[in-house]
Protein backbone atom coordinates (compact mmCIF):
# COMPACT_ATOMS: atom_id res chain seq x y z
CA UNK A 1 0.00 0.00 0.00
CA UNK A 2 1.51 3.61 -1.08
CA UNK A 3 1.83 6.47 1.17
CA UNK A 4 -1.66 8.21 -0.36
CA UNK A 5 -3.15 5.16 0.74
CA UNK A 6 -1.94 4.95 4.11
CA UNK A 7 -2.88 9.36 4.76
CA UNK A 8 -6.24 8.21 3.10
CA UNK A 9 -6.92 6.01 6.36
CA UNK A 10 -5.89 8.29 8.66
CA UNK A 11 -8.94 10.76 7.29
CA UNK A 12 -6.91 12.50 4.97
CA UNK A 13 -8.56 12.91 1.11
CA UNK A 14 -6.71 11.80 -1.33
CA UNK A 15 -5.98 15.39 -2.64
CA UNK A 16 -4.36 16.40 0.78
CA UNK A 17 -2.79 13.41 1.19
CA UNK A 18 -0.56 14.25 -1.82
CA UNK A 19 -0.56 17.97 -1.21
CA UNK A 20 1.00 16.37 2.27
CA UNK A 21 3.13 14.26 0.47
CA UNK A 22 4.64 16.40 -1.47
CA UNK A 23 5.69 19.18 1.17
CA UNK A 24 6.86 17.01 2.79
CA UNK A 25 9.19 15.33 -0.09
CA UNK A 26 10.21 19.05 -1.49
CA UNK A 27 11.08 19.86 2.34
CA UNK A 28 10.39 23.68 1.46
CA UNK A 29 8.22 25.20 -1.28
CA UNK A 30 5.86 27.79 -2.28
CA UNK A 31 2.35 26.75 -3.82
CA UNK A 32 3.11 26.62 -7.06
CA UNK A 33 5.92 24.26 -6.47
CA UNK A 34 3.28 22.09 -4.50
CA UNK A 35 1.02 21.87 -7.06
CA UNK A 36 3.37 20.88 -9.72
CA UNK A 37 4.62 18.12 -7.21
CA UNK A 38 1.37 16.71 -6.08
CA UNK A 39 -0.12 16.50 -9.89
CA UNK A 40 -3.30 18.74 -8.95
CA UNK A 41 -4.39 22.44 -10.17
CA UNK A 42 -3.20 25.57 -8.11
CA UNK A 43 -6.20 27.07 -7.27
CA UNK A 44 -7.60 23.15 -5.43
CA UNK A 45 -4.00 23.81 -3.66
CA UNK A 46 -4.72 27.04 -2.38
CA UNK A 47 -7.66 25.57 -1.03
CA UNK A 48 -6.06 22.95 0.71
CA UNK A 49 -3.53 24.43 2.33
CA UNK A 50 -5.37 26.37 5.45
CA UNK A 51 -6.94 23.16 6.54
CA UNK A 52 -3.64 21.31 6.70
CA UNK A 53 -2.04 24.13 8.61
CA UNK A 54 -4.87 24.79 10.66
CA UNK A 55 -4.18 20.99 11.30
CA UNK A 56 -0.68 21.60 12.28
CA UNK A 57 0.44 19.23 9.45
CA UNK A 58 2.39 21.64 7.65
CA UNK A 59 3.93 25.15 8.57
CA UNK A 60 4.40 28.35 6.82
CA UNK A 61 6.69 31.24 6.77
CA UNK A 62 8.05 33.97 4.40
CA UNK A 63 11.29 33.81 2.59
CA UNK A 64 12.83 36.67 -0.17
CA UNK A 65 8.92 37.75 -0.13
CA UNK A 66 7.22 34.55 -0.75
CA UNK A 67 4.82 32.09 1.60
CA UNK A 68 6.71 28.76 1.95
CA UNK A 69 5.30 25.76 3.32
CA UNK A 70 7.31 23.10 5.31
CA UNK A 71 6.50 19.88 7.78
CA UNK A 72 8.08 20.90 10.87
CA UNK A 73 7.35 17.62 12.83
CA UNK A 74 5.58 14.48 11.52
CA UNK A 75 4.87 13.90 14.80
CA UNK A 76 2.18 16.30 14.37
CA UNK A 77 0.07 13.19 13.00
CA UNK A 78 0.17 11.40 15.87
CA UNK A 79 -0.42 14.27 18.28
CA UNK A 80 -3.85 14.72 15.84
CA UNK A 81 -5.37 10.97 16.08
CA UNK A 82 -4.32 11.47 19.82
CA UNK A 83 -6.70 14.56 20.42
CA UNK A 84 -8.98 12.96 18.59
CA UNK A 85 -9.05 9.83 20.39
CA UNK A 86 -9.05 11.68 23.69
CA UNK A 87 -12.29 13.88 22.29
CA UNK A 88 -13.89 10.65 21.55
CA UNK A 89 -13.20 9.08 24.86
CA UNK A 90 -15.03 12.37 26.55
CA UNK A 91 -17.93 11.76 24.09
CA UNK A 92 -18.39 8.35 24.80
CA UNK A 93 -20.45 8.51 27.99
CA UNK A 94 -22.60 11.53 26.51
CA UNK A 95 -23.35 9.41 23.63
CA UNK A 96 -24.13 6.28 26.01
CA UNK A 97 -26.63 8.36 27.74
CA UNK A 98 -28.75 9.59 25.31
CA UNK A 99 -28.77 5.72 23.74
CA UNK A 100 -29.97 4.79 26.95
CA UNK A 101 -32.69 7.63 26.63
CA UNK A 102 -33.78 7.00 23.26
CA UNK A 103 -34.65 3.34 22.72
CA UNK A 104 -33.46 1.09 19.34
CA UNK A 105 -36.53 0.43 16.92
CA UNK A 106 -37.60 -2.90 17.87
CA UNK A 107 -35.86 -6.13 15.69
CA UNK A 108 -37.15 -9.05 14.11
CA UNK A 109 -34.77 -12.15 12.92
CA UNK A 110 -35.85 -15.33 11.95
CA UNK A 111 -33.69 -18.57 11.99
CA UNK A 112 -34.88 -21.68 10.26
CA UNK A 113 -33.56 -25.19 10.03
CA UNK A 114 -29.99 -26.98 11.38
CA UNK A 115 -28.11 -24.11 10.27
CA UNK A 116 -30.73 -21.69 11.77
CA UNK A 117 -30.33 -22.90 14.72
CA UNK A 118 -27.04 -23.07 15.63
CA UNK A 119 -26.66 -19.77 14.38
CA UNK A 120 -29.54 -18.77 16.89
CA UNK A 121 -28.39 -20.87 20.01
CA UNK A 122 -24.41 -19.44 19.44
CA UNK A 123 -25.61 -15.82 18.86
CA UNK A 124 -27.51 -16.20 22.03
CA UNK A 125 -24.53 -17.26 24.27
CA UNK A 126 -22.05 -14.45 22.11
CA UNK A 127 -24.82 -11.94 23.45
CA UNK A 128 -24.51 -12.65 27.35
CA UNK A 129 -21.95 -11.89 29.86
CA UNK A 130 -20.79 -13.70 33.03
CA UNK A 131 -24.10 -13.20 35.69
CA UNK A 132 -26.00 -12.50 33.15
CA UNK A 133 -29.16 -14.86 33.20
CA UNK A 134 -31.80 -16.25 31.37
CA UNK A 135 -35.61 -17.31 31.44
CA UNK A 136 -37.28 -19.95 29.95
CA UNK A 137 -40.82 -21.77 29.21
CA UNK A 138 -40.40 -24.93 27.81
CA UNK A 139 -42.78 -27.32 25.89
CA UNK A 140 -43.11 -31.18 25.48
CA UNK A 141 -39.97 -31.15 23.37
CA UNK A 142 -37.24 -33.53 23.82
CA UNK A 143 -34.22 -31.19 23.27
CA UNK A 144 -31.84 -34.38 22.62
CA UNK A 145 -34.16 -35.70 20.33
CA UNK A 146 -34.52 -32.46 17.97
CA UNK A 147 -30.89 -31.35 18.44
CA UNK A 148 -27.59 -32.77 17.02
CA UNK A 149 -26.26 -34.97 19.89
CA UNK A 150 -23.20 -32.83 20.15
CA UNK A 151 -24.70 -29.93 19.97
CA UNK A 152 -27.80 -30.73 22.82
CA UNK A 153 -24.23 -31.75 25.42
CA UNK A 154 -22.65 -28.86 24.30
CA UNK A 155 -24.80 -25.98 24.49
CA UNK A 156 -26.02 -26.12 28.23
CA UNK A 157 -22.46 -26.66 29.13
CA UNK A 158 -21.17 -23.70 27.49
CA UNK A 159 -23.46 -21.64 28.57
CA UNK A 160 -22.66 -22.87 32.41
CA UNK A 161 -18.67 -22.30 31.97
CA UNK A 162 -19.96 -19.07 30.79
CA UNK A 163 -21.27 -18.32 34.05
CA UNK A 164 -24.56 -17.85 32.63
CA UNK A 165 -27.44 -19.15 34.52
CA UNK A 166 -31.09 -19.67 33.70
CA UNK A 167 -34.57 -20.12 35.53
CA UNK A 168 -37.11 -22.74 33.61
CA UNK A 169 -40.61 -23.30 33.68
CA UNK A 170 -41.51 -26.39 32.10
CA UNK A 171 -44.25 -29.34 32.01
CA UNK A 172 -43.23 -32.38 34.45
CA UNK A 173 -42.06 -34.97 31.78
CA UNK A 174 -38.98 -37.54 32.64
CA UNK A 175 -36.95 -35.93 29.96
CA UNK A 176 -37.24 -32.64 31.94
CA UNK A 177 -37.13 -34.44 35.47
CA UNK A 178 -33.77 -35.64 34.51
CA UNK A 179 -32.42 -32.67 33.27
CA UNK A 180 -33.36 -31.07 36.71
CA UNK A 181 -31.43 -34.02 38.58
CA UNK A 182 -27.79 -31.40 36.91
CA UNK A 183 -29.94 -28.18 37.75
CA UNK A 184 -26.83 -27.41 39.89
CA UNK A 185 -23.89 -28.24 37.57
CA UNK A 186 -25.87 -26.34 34.93
CA UNK A 187 -26.33 -23.17 36.76
CA UNK A 188 -30.05 -23.94 36.25
CA UNK A 189 -33.81 -23.71 38.51
CA UNK A 190 -36.26 -25.42 37.10
CA UNK A 191 -39.84 -25.65 38.56
CA UNK A 192 -42.46 -28.22 36.49
CA UNK A 193 -46.09 -27.98 35.92
CA UNK A 194 -48.71 -30.07 34.79
CA UNK A 195 -48.32 -31.21 31.38
CA UNK A 196 -51.76 -29.71 30.20
CA UNK A 197 -50.09 -26.72 31.16
CA UNK A 198 -46.90 -26.35 28.24
CA UNK A 199 -48.58 -28.56 26.19
CA UNK A 200 -46.51 -26.76 23.13
CA UNK A 201 -43.75 -27.92 20.86
CA UNK A 202 -41.03 -25.26 21.39
CA UNK A 203 -40.44 -22.90 23.61
CA UNK A 204 -39.53 -19.48 24.59
CA UNK A 205 -36.09 -17.91 25.63
CA UNK A 206 -36.01 -14.17 27.04
CA UNK A 207 -32.64 -12.86 27.48
CA UNK A 208 -31.27 -9.10 27.20
CA UNK A 209 -33.51 -7.14 25.58
CA UNK A 210 -34.14 -10.22 23.48
CA UNK A 211 -37.39 -12.44 23.44
CA UNK A 212 -37.04 -15.92 21.00
CA UNK A 213 -40.45 -18.28 19.78
CA UNK A 214 -39.18 -21.00 19.08
CA UNK A 215 -40.94 -24.26 17.50
CA UNK A 216 -39.61 -27.64 16.64
CA UNK A 217 -42.48 -29.13 15.28
CA UNK A 218 -40.95 -29.97 11.51
CA UNK A 219 -38.13 -27.95 11.15
CA UNK A 220 -36.19 -26.13 13.85
CA UNK A 221 -37.51 -22.25 13.29
CA UNK A 222 -37.31 -19.29 15.37
CA UNK A 223 -38.26 -15.84 15.72
CA UNK A 224 -36.54 -13.64 17.81
CA UNK A 225 -37.69 -9.76 18.78
CA UNK A 226 -35.36 -7.65 20.29
CA UNK A 227 -37.32 -5.04 21.95
CA UNK A 228 -37.04 -4.00 25.60
CA UNK A 229 -40.32 -2.99 26.40
CA UNK A 230 -41.69 -6.41 25.05
CA UNK A 231 -38.93 -8.35 26.58
CA UNK A 232 -39.79 -6.11 30.10
CA UNK A 233 -43.60 -7.25 29.19
CA UNK A 234 -42.57 -10.72 29.33
CA UNK A 235 -40.57 -11.28 31.79
CA UNK A 236 -43.17 -9.37 33.98
CA UNK A 237 -45.29 -12.24 33.45
CA UNK A 238 -42.09 -14.92 33.67
CA UNK A 239 -41.36 -13.38 37.45
CA UNK A 240 -45.10 -13.79 38.38
CA UNK A 241 -45.78 -17.42 37.21
CA UNK A 242 -42.29 -18.46 38.79
CA UNK A 243 -43.38 -16.96 42.40
CA UNK A 244 -46.61 -18.35 42.26
CA UNK A 245 -45.03 -22.03 41.76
Amino acid sequence: MNMIKKLQELDFSEKEAKVYMAVLELGQAHAGEIAQKAGIKRTTVYNLLPDLLKKGFIMKSHVKGKTVFFVENIKNLQNSLDQKRVKLENLMPELQALQNIFPHKTSVKYYEGEGGMREFYLGLLSKTKPGDEMYEYFGTVDFEKVFPQEFAEYYPKERAKRKVSMKLIGPDIPYLRTWREKDKEALREMKLVPVESLSFSGNVQMYKNHVAFISYKENFMSVVIESKEIYQMQKCTFDMLWSLL
